[in-house]
């Protein structure tokens, strides 16, 4: 049998059974309630959440690690079937990056630059580089269970988006706690916490989704 035709027939039997498109969603929002809302229900979400969700850039931390979820979502799902590309999903997570690089430069052109450095580490460094990827762990975890039916061609890719995925719904639930909302502050760290659990997705997924 030709690659081209194992590849269609693959694809052919997952379109037929249960599979990632519906293991994969369910486990993304179990766990992230699980997990996020334990760590919610802890730490406690911001008292002054209420007042502060006007703002605009509280609400750009709120939501683009929520776009990078749902764009992990997407983007693994396709990634998961043999033959497919990726579809839009990538222009969706690229956006991320744009919106906030412009956030953070209009911040620094607002700001004095003596303020620079204290904007960005902030005063919950520690607790926000340690919460996202140990709240993203389990998330990984069951979405690594949830894609074992797929047939990545790509298992490496295919992990490291399910990190991004992982990484963005935790970052999403942390935002709830997290009271710094300086794009200086939530631009740097939240992504650094969010690509080490995308590296270390990609390392778990060359391993564990090969077939």
């Amino acid at each position: 049998m030709k690659t081209e035709d194992l590849i269609q027939a693959i694809s052919a039997d997952l379109h037929r059974s249960p599979g990632p498109e519906r293991r994969l969603p369910l486990a993304l929002v179990l766990t992230t309630l699980v997990f996020g809302g334990t760590y919610l229900a802890v730490a406690g979400i911001r008292p002054d959440f209420a007042t502060a969700a006007g703002q605009a850039m509280m609400m750009l931390k709120q939501i683009f690690p929520v776009v990078l979820a749902v764009g992990g979502l997407g983007l693994a799902l396709r990634l998961s079937r043999p033959g497919e590309g990726p579809g839009a999903w990538p222009w969706l997570l690229l956006a991320v990056p744009v919106v906030l690089t412009a956030a953070v430069v209009a911040e620094l052109v607002r700001l004095p630059s003596n303020l620079w450095m204290t904007t960005l580490i902030g005063h919950s460094l520690p607790v926000c580089l340690t919460m996202i990827p140990l709240i993203a762990a389990p998330i990984t975890v069951a979405a690594f269970w949830a894609l074992r039916s797929g047939a990545p061609t790509r298992p490496g890719l295919c992990g490291a988006v399910l990190g991004l995925m992982s990484g963005g719904a935790a970052a999403a639930a942390y935002a709830f706690f997290c009271d710094e909302d300086a794009p200086l502050f939530f631009a740097v760290w939240y992504c650094v916490g969010i690509l080490l659990v995308t590296g270390l997705g990609a390392l778990a997924g060359r391993r564990y989704l090969r077939w």
